[in-house]
């Protein structure tokens, strides 16, 4: 029905407003990584109102033909990894490593996340 278009319309109007000064195109390169797959579609319709709203064709494309990078690790690859137990740690320690591979331009491997995740988890301990 209309009020799903309506519904899809008061997100992207959102989404263009609260993103409307952001020119970077790392932040929203961070935001798409963010955006759960299922979601992508939806992030992309808001993204390109943003860039026709300011004219700016070139970041739209620039974001469009980006392929997104996925996360090299798993949170139950922490558990069996790192020996985090089950729980709110796994969430802290997920975040600090995407955190930190977002930094790092994506370009992080498996293994040097798992490894930076083990020196702050002996760090904390």
């Amino acid at each position: 029905g209309s009020s799903g278009i309506n519904a899809e319309y008061g997100l992207i109007g959102q989404f263009v407003i609260k993103h409307r000064h952001q020119t970077e195109i790392k932040y929203f390169q961070d935001l798409l990584v963010d955006t759960p797959k299922h979601c992508r579609h939806q992030y992309m319709l808001a993204f390109k109102e943003l860039c026709l709203s300011r004219g700016d064709k070139e970041l739209f494309q620039t974001i469009e033909k980006w392929t997104v990078p996925e996360f090299p690790v798993r949170g139950d690859q922490l558990i069996k990894e790192l020996g985090l137990p089950k729980g709110p740690l796994i969430s802290k320690y997920f975040y600090l490593a995407k955190t930190k591979w977002k930094e790092n331009h994506y370009t992080m491997s498996r293994e040097e996340v798992l490894e930076y995740l083990k020196s702050e988890y002996e760090k904390a301990s």
